[in-house]
């Protein structure tokens, strides 16, 4: 069952005791996970078993859901820790593009995925929205509503 399905799930998640990022131990984490670096705010890591080649992971080291509960030097430093990530992965795997993702809709804790970008999604000309993207009236009202705030 999804995290958002299970209402008290979620809320269990939402708080640093119930969390199973803040609570993990190396006992508890999967066997085939390995720590990479840990950065400055963020530990770096990578699944052999993962399912895309050259799949890692920025989690941020401390709880946090959302990225506005960053102060501004934890922001900027998790940004630095970004960069170190995806130059590390670039030179790794000599990809021609890393491509950056945030959820939350598994597990709230923050965290990025890096995934390599793909020779074909590159030499498309419209750019991929996963056919759910708000229509562009909706997209500019909102960001205009959001600047000004």
């Amino acid at each position: 069952m999804s995290s958002w399905i299970d209402s008290a799930k979620w809320a269990k998640y939402l708080s640093k005791e119930g969390c199973p990022v803040c609570n993990q131990t190396p006992k508890t984490r999967p066997p085939t996970e390995r720590s990479i670096d840990g950065l400055s705010v963020s530990r770096f890591i990578a699944d052999r078993d993962a399912c895309l080649k050259g799949y890692c992971c920025l989690v941020l080291k401390p709880h946090v859901i959302e990225l506005y509960e960053l102060s501004d030097e934890d922001s900027a430093a998790f940004m630095r820790d970004v960069k170190v990530a995806s130059l590390a992965l670039k030179k790794v795997t000599g990809a021609v593009k890393i491509n950056y993702e945030i959820h939350g809709n598994t597990i709230p804790h923050m965290h990025m995925h890096l995934t390599l970008g793909r020779l074909e999604i590159h030499s498309r000309t419209a750019p991929l929205t996963g056919g759910g993207g708000l229509p562009r009236r909706m997209r500019t009202a909102s960001l205009r509503r959001s600047s000004n705030k």
